[in-house]
């Protein structure tokens, strides 16, 4: 009389009780490098296909372990931490994108200051 659970279908991924994403976003997110990793850990994390880039995470169903699990993905996939402040201060898939951008331009400024000490 048990239900076989890993024999259910995957349950439909639906948006919170919010509005459905935009049919053609007026932003988009830049297609490759770490904004395509961060949409594609944000879609893996909230479970849902299609994030317009100016959808707010908490909007979308996001909350404070949501926030922990996608910075630790970003963490493990393009080695930059991001403070999770950034995704209170900017909440958006474009706002933590840039972010992001930042954090890995600044390792990378970092690292060639440091390579450029050691000559």
């Amino acid at each position: 009389g048990k239900v076989d659970r890993a024999r259910l279908p995957e349950p439909p991924r639906v948006r919170p009780d919010g509005p459905p994403a935009p049919a053609a976003p007026v932003a988009t997110v830049a297609e490759g490098g770490a904004a395509a990793v961060v949409r594609e850990i944000w879609q893996e994390v909230l479970r849902l296909d299609d994030i317009g880039p100016d959808e707010d995470l908490f909007d979308l169903g996001g909350h404070s372990l949501t926030i922990t699990a996608i910075a630790a993905r970003i963490r493990k996939r393009l080695g930059v931490e991001v403070p999770l402040d950034v995704f209170f201060d900017t909440p958006t898939l474009t706002g933590v994108s840039d972010a992001v951008d930042e954090l890995q331009q600044t390792a990378a400024d970092s690292e060639a200051v440091r390579k450029s000490g050691d000559e």
